[in-house]
């Protein structure tokens, strides 16, 4: 498969830093009606709330940064702020992108899925240093994300990134390396080049998450707070 064409990843990496200079920069972002950490503590306020709810509370939480498909690209949709995207997503000319259910091209694919997302900040949330700016840096480090034409589908739906007795531990892209889409080639089109699905770690991604958020300008403490509080998994 031919890589893409440098013009190819000079617009798919302008598409990326605009949504989130905009989602940083206009508070509320455009058309959100809650900025992103406050849809990040609307998770966190009520632990309580039924599986199902309360993943919904977290996919507000990555609408918010551009990692949805859905809705217009003004609004953060069509995966605007999705550092990852497959060879195939990044061909696909932007009139020809469509998240809507009817006439659907694109989807975003957690890779960290929702479910084993929660599950495993479950197990992480009663430490006594929990607040939101360890939160932020623990949501931002564990939720990857990746762009795909709306054929790409991963044979594998569950990730074991998080079990420290599993190959991909720390790995969240090892069951694409595992299990994968034939041909399928994920870039970050933040660097501009692919990355090696056997051995892209949370911490390769919390460091690119970082210099995203420092070249889109956001406000300092976006970029300061969380830096103490990281590590793999807590």
């Amino acid at each position: 498969m031919e890589s893409p064409t440098d013009d190819e990843i000079k617009s798919e990496r302008k598409q990326l830093m605009d949504w989130w200079t905009r989602a940083f920069h206009d508070r509320p972002p455009v058309e959100e009606k809650l900025p992103v950490e406050e849809k990040l503590q609307a998770f966190l306020d009520d632990p309580h709330r039924p599986q199902r709810k309360q993943g919904d509370k977290l996919r507000h939480f990555h609408d918010a940064l551009g990692w949805k498909a859905k809705d217009s690209l003004k609004s953060g949709g069509l995966c605007a702020g999705t550092i990852f995207r497959t060879r195939d997503f990044i061909g696909m000319k932007q009139a020809e992108r469509c998240g809507s259910r009817k006439g659907q091209t694109v989807h975003i694919e957690h890779t960290v899925p929702i479910g084993d997302l929660r599950t495993q900040w479950l197990r992480v949330r009663e430490r006594p240093e929990v607040n939101l700016d360890f939160a932020w840096a623990w949501f931002l480090a564990h939720s990857v994300t990746t762009a795909m034409s709306h054929a790409e589908k991963p044979k594998s739906s569950t990730t074991s990134c998080f079990s420290s007795t599993s190959d991909s531990y720390c790995r969240p892209f090892r069951r694409y390396y595992d299990a994968p889409a034939t041909g399928m080639q994920v870039w970050s089109v933040f660097d501009r080049r692919p990355i090696d699905l056997r051995a892209f770690t949370f911490e390769d991604h919390w460091r690119t998450i970082l210099r995203v958020l420092r070249e889109a300008e956001a406000p300092s403490d976006f970029v300061t707070r969380p830096a103490e509080h990281f590590s793999p998994l807590r």
